[in-house]
């Protein structure tokens, strides 16, 4: 099966800012990089919008602690029987992860929302991250469909 490719770019409108010099930033520049938290949405971006399924990242975060970043999403399965969300490899910045051997997240039919995270050994990302998504049937784990996605979080 031949994998679609989704290329999300998030950096319209938005310039590079150069971490070193921050004490040089101008005020706009400042607010850019640490809006206030009332107005900050985080990373939201669809990822799949298909007439059968759909695929969300709601947040992306760093556990300082674990030193993990953390990707929740929301999925809605709109076929008749159940699939499972499936991940293969992850990069962030240039950082290969294989979550391949992680069991697949069952996603219900019934039309309902569901919300699960994943997360990676990995902080500070510097441009965004990609991944491989496969949605399989959940009783026969055929794929039903296959991705590569990237999305591109901050300019280069």
């Amino acid at each position: 099966m031949e994998r679609e490719k989704i290329f999300i770019d998030m950096t319209n409108g938005k310039k590079k800012l150069d971490t070193s010099k921050m004490d040089e930033w101008t005020p706009e520049e400042v607010k850019e990089f640490f809006p206030d938290e009332s107005e900050y949405t985080g990373i939201q971006v669809d990822l799949i919008q298909h007439k059968d399924f759909y695929l969300k990242v709601t947040l992306v975060y760093i556990h300082e602690t674990e030193k993990n970043t953390y990707i929740e999403f929301e999925a809605q399965n709109r076929l008749q029987n159940d699939i499972r969300i499936h991940f293969g490899k992850w990069w962030m910045d240039n950082q290969e992860f294989d979550l391949s051997q992680r069991t697949p997240t069952l996603v219900p039919t019934k039309l309902e929302t569901i919300a699960f995270s994943e997360s990676v050994h990995f902080m500070f990302m510097e441009s965004g991250f990609a991944m491989e998504v496969d949605i399989l049937d959940a009783t026969s784990h055929e794929i039903l469909k296959a991705y590569d996605i990237k999305i591109k979080v901050y300019p280069s």
